[in-house]
């Protein structure tokens, strides 16, 4: 059973605004990424959070929601409150927040890899480079609940390299994320 931790406490620095309530054809950004979720083969589901408005659309949606008070000191915070927060299962997918083009497909596709092998690293492929959501089996939970500061879980696939299956996903669109205010305009223009 995969779990999934939705990290949405960044602060959005690049973007200058929170980014994950910008609108995109009548919902917010962060929407997207809640309804894939809700439409996948995920089991339990936790989003970590900063900001009222944002708990509050994960937690209208049946999301468990949890507060993020130390975002200040990155992401491995998220990643540690993620984990805490769930029952059980064998492995974590972490989402973020600002893709909001991927789609349930996409997830199941990444589910089940995963569940073919069950102790590897899943790290989906677009355009030939490594992109998120990512799937950690659960064997390697004490790395994930010792990673410190702005670092994620790449410094857990750098020590685990041998454990690492990538998967070519083939729309490139879907594992977009929007970092910067001008990279949402030229995607909103593209896309509408």
């Amino acid at each position: 059973m995969v779990s999934a931790i939705i990290m949405a406490s960044g602060f959005g620095s690049r973007m200058g605004r929170n980014k994950l309530l910008l609108p995109y054809k009548g919902k917010a950004m962060i929407e997207y990424v809640i309804d894939a979720v809700l439409n996948s083969d995920l089991k339990e589901k936790v989003f970590i959070g900063r900001e009222e408005e944002v708990l509050k659309i994960a937690g209208e949606r049946g999301i468990k929601t949890v507060v993020n008070p130390n975002a200040y000191r990155g992401q491995s915070e998220a990643i540690k409150l993620g984990i805490k927060n769930l029952n059980n299962g064998n492995g974590y997918m972490f989402l973020t927040g600002d893709q909001p083009f991927i789609n349930s497909e996409v997830i199941n596709t990444l589910i089940r890899e995963f569940e073919k092998y069950n102790n590897i690293i899943i790290v989906p492929l677009c355009n030939d480079k490594p992109s998120s959501p990512v799937i950690f089996p659960e064997d390697l939970k004490g790395e994930l609940l010792a990673l410190q500061g702005d670092t994620g879980g790449r410094e857990v696939i750098k020590t685990n390299l041998h454990r690492v299956k990538y998967v070519p996903i083939n729309d490139p669109c879907c594992l977009m994320d929007v970092d910067t205010y001008e990279e949402y305009k030229n995607l909103i223009e593209k896309i509408i």
